[in-house]
C-alpha cells in the first residue's frame, strides 16, 4: 500500500506528463505571483501542491472568472479561507488572466 506521500508524487507525476507545458508555465506564474508570499527564489516548486489541484480542475474552463472560483477555493483549501483573505481581488484576478493566457497558448 502506497503512503500518502507516495501518492502524492505518483498523481503529480501524471499530471506533469499528462499537461506537460501549461503544468510548468502555470506553476512559474505562481511562483512569480507568489500570492502566499514563499518564494524565496530558489523554491521554485513550491506552488505545484496547488498546481496538481488546480490544473485538472481549470482545463475545461473558458473564462478567468470562472478560473478564479476555483483558485479561490483551493488556495483556500491549502492555506485556509481566513489566511487568503488577505490576498486581493486583484492579485487573484491577475492569477486567473495569467491561467487562462496559458490554456489558450497551449
Amino acid at each position: 500500500m502506497k503512503s500518502d506521500r507516495e501518492q502524492i508524487i505518483e498523481t503529480r507525476c501524471q499530471i506533469k506528463l499528462e499537461f506537460a507545458e501549461t503544468y510548468s508555465l502555470m506553476s512559474s506564474l505562481l511562483f512569480d505571483i507568489d500570492p502566499m508570499d514563499i518564494n524565496f527564489g530558489d523554491n521554485t516548486d513550491e506552488y505545484e501542491p496547488e498546481v496538481d489541484t488546480i490544473l485538472p480542475r481549470v482545463m475545461n474552463l473558458n473564462t478567468s472568472e470562472d478560473i478564479e472560483l476555483v483558485v479561490r477555493e483551493e488556495f483556500g483549501k491549502w492555506f485556509g479561507n481566513d489566511f487568503i483573505e488577505g490576498i486581493s481581488d486583484e492579485i487573484f484576478a491577475e492569477i486567473s488572466e495569467g491561467i487562462l493566457k496559458i490554456k489558450m497558448a497551449n
